[in-house]
């Protein structure tokens, strides 16, 4: 069972949430682009069923949390790879607000893999942040800094990893 990264997926989810909450400008654009609606409305009604669904295998646990957030891990790769099509890899998906986040095959991948992590640890009943924080008093802090640095991570490569990929590149071209 995979409940570290599954943590850490809905974290980044729910700070993915949060900035489209705050600027949901980007995310439209994006949406737009890909040749589908792209109403504000639209995007933060997307950002709260996220932040719902983060908050409920963060806080809940159980398999439908974690259905729930494979479904939209794959529903966003299905989404980039009509954005990609569409717009090119260079552009962004919108997925962090405002904060450029270009849309490459690792940003598929990386969404796809997600989803994969979702279904893998269906095997079990995922517990919650808290039970798991609660049931070894020892591990609770080493556990919390493992799902935060597994989401800030996961996080960077869908940001700043594709931007550095980029610069090599242009120096090495």
């Amino acid at each position: 069972m995979l409940v570290g990264p599954v943590h850490a997926l809905a974290a980044l989810l729910a700070v993915a949430a949060m900035a489209k909450l705050r600027d949901p400008t980007s995310a439209a654009a994006a949406l737009g682009r890909a040749g589908l609606p792209n109403a504000l409305v639209l995007v933060r009604t997307l950002a709260v069923a996220e932040m719902l669904v983060a908050a409920a295998v963060l806080f809940v646990g159980g398999v439908l949390p974690v259905v729930a957030l494979g479904l939209l891990h794959l529903g966003f790769a299905a989404f980039l790879v009509r954005l990609r099509r569409a717009a090119g890899a260079g552009a962004s998906c919108g997925c962090f607000g405002g904060a450029e986040a270009p849309v490459g095959l690792l940003h598929v991948v990386v969404n796809a893999a997600a989803a994969g992590a979702a279904a893998v640890s269906l095997t079990g009943s995922l517990p919650s942040l808290p039970a798991v924080l609660g049931d070894g008093v020892g591990l609770a802090v080493p556990y919390a800094a493992a799902v935060a640095v597994g989401a800030w991570a996961t996080g960077l490569c869908l940001t700043s990893l594709p931007t550095l990929f980029a610069a090599q590149r242009q120096v090495a071209g």
